[in-house]
């Protein structure tokens, strides 16, 4: 797990985040006025740069209309096929995300208790919409998920 603690890139507040990987990774940091400057020498990256923060944003805005309006099951439904768009690797068999998530994980995403997560995964497996083992997640009827989302 790796700890956060620096200025945000947009003004001087600090801010925490907190950053787990799942795999084995390479990290790069780059200081706030390194990447500022290069965001003015390289207009393309500070689009990208601008283009993603729009991203969050808009993801953050969801997140939270989903927390205050919508059920568990469509939240972790929605949240699943956030991922499979991400990160998903389409099969014969519906869409494999390949990403090592335990409820706990899941949980934590779309703000529910591993226990409710149980329940809803193990409905969304009597519906033939997901399977979840413990190095992935597939899910076997998109369009179906869709439809509870």
């Amino acid at each position: 797990m790796i700890f956060f603690r620096n200025p945000q890139i947009v003004d001087d507040a600090p801010r925490d985040h907190v950053a787990t990987a799942h795999e084995d990774v390479v990290l790069c940091a780059l200081g706030r006025d390194l990447l500022l400057r290069m965001a003015q020498e390289t207009p393309a990256l500070g689009y990208q740069i601008t283009k993603l923060m729009g991203l969050r944003l808009r993801r953050f805005r969801t997140r939270v209309e989903e927390l205050l309006c919508k059920s568990a099951q469509e939240r972790i439904a929605h949240t699943l096929l956030d991922l499979a768009a991400d990160y998903g690797i389409p099969d014969n068999e519906g869409v494999l995300i390949p990403l090592r998530l335990n409820q706990a994980d899941l949980g934590n995403l779309v703000g529910l208790a591993r226990e409710t997560v149980n329940m809803v995964l193990q409905d969304f497996k009597q519906r033939g919409l997901v399977e979840a083992g413990r190095r992935n997640i597939r899910i076997n009827d998109p369009v179906r998920l869709r439809g509870v989302a």
